[in-house]
């Protein structure tokens, strides 16, 4: 059976990672131009998503925190390649910066995991000594 804790991480990333774009968006005006410094949000957001998503999953944090992130990137690429207008004339990968988050939820979930379990080995010596 799988656990609510799943869902909960999900749900808990997917809402922090949307939060944080939007807050870093409309912190200044060059993080919503379509260049490398409005790649920035989707990065961070994909980062501070997957930390959370691994923190709060029980098991298998950084394959969920990649899940996750891929399966927004998908929903997002697909509704602005067919509702958005799409400028390929210039450097495709500034357009379609949702491919970015599958791999910044991945990090943040790796980086979470690491986090994690160094907490526990260090919390196993205290209890040692």
């Amino acid at each position: 059976m799988v656990s609510p804790r799943y869902f909960l991480a999900i749900v808990l990333g997917l809402a922090l990672a949307f939060i944080a774009w939007g807050a870093i968006s409309s912190s200044h005006m060059i993080f919503m131009q379509v260049s490398l410094a409005g790649q920035i949000p989707g990065a961070v957001a994909g980062l501070l998503g997957g930390f959370v998503v691994a923190l709060v999953a029980p098991r298998h944090k950084v394959l969920l925190a990649f899940l996750t992130g891929t399966a927004i990137s998908i929903v997002l690429l697909r509704f602005f390649l067919r509702h958005g207008i799409p400028r390929f004339d210039r450097d495709t990968l500034l357009y379609c910066w949702p491919i970015w988050l599958g791999p910044s939820f991945a990090l943040g979930g790796y980086l979470a995991r690491n986090l994690w379990l160094s907490s526990n080995t260090s919390l196993e010596r205290t209890r040692e000594g």
